[in-house]
């Protein structure tokens, strides 16, 4: 990684060392010389029965100001039924984590679930639709406002916050977003990267 000629964001270092620290705790654990979950502080939980739980994350490059989102969609039983990212426009990082809320919506509204769980690391967007902070955020209220009529909707969603280091999956999807020039898609199966944070989630008890 510090060998090529990419310019690297800090959050995206302390992130890939993170990915490295649990590819570590991977092979410990595959050795039986310490259960996974010893060394976990913050890990992401599954759903309950019938409830699929999609986990989103929004990036915004600070030089170019490229916005990227990405999300992945598990079930109770920890099985990921698929994932999303790509580019979203030019804007700031909170529009950003609001069009990964919005993007999560989407695809659960179009794959038919009507009983959802969504989960970001950006509170402050989380807050605004728990009730929990005013509406001041008066450059993004379009996007505000379509979050909610989407959640009147006849169907069972909750929105809740996540510490970032139990959200890596959809951190890493949402950087390849925002690295990217193509629109926002869906994938059945997870990057290689991805799939190693999933895993180690998978190995997580709860």
């Amino acid at each position: 990684m510090c060998l090529d000629d990419n310019k690297w964001d800090i959050s995206f270092v302390m992130r890939s060392i993170n990915l490295t620290h649990d590819e570590i705790l991977l092979f410990l654990g595959a050795q039986g010389n310490q259960p996974l979950n010893a060394f976990r502080l913050v890990h992401w939980s599954p759903p309950s029965q019938d409830t699929i739980k999609i986990n989103v994350d929004g990036s915004c490059l600070l030089d170019s100001y490229s916005m990227g989102v990405g999300g992945v969609v598990r079930n109770s039983s920890k099985t990921c039924l698929g994932d999303f990212f790509g580019f979203v426009g030019i804007g700031d990082a909170f529009e950003a984590e609001l069009r990964a809320v919005l993007e999560g919506l989407h695809f659960a509204l179009g794959k038919g679930w009507r009983n959802i769980v969504i989960e970001s690391d950006a509170q402050d967007v989380i807050h605004i639709f728990q009730g929990k902070t005013s509406l001041g955020f008066y450059n993004h209220f379009e996007l505000i406002k379509e979050v909610f009529n989407l959640l009147q909707r006849e169907w069972v969603v909750q929105l809740q916050h996540i510490h970032c280091d139990a959200n890596k999956p959809a951190y890493c999807l949402a950087w390849k977003g925002s690295h990217s020039l193509v629109q926002v898609q869906w994938w059945e199966d997870p990057p290689p990267d991805v799939a190693t944070f999933l895993l180690s989630d998978s190995l997580v008890s709860v």
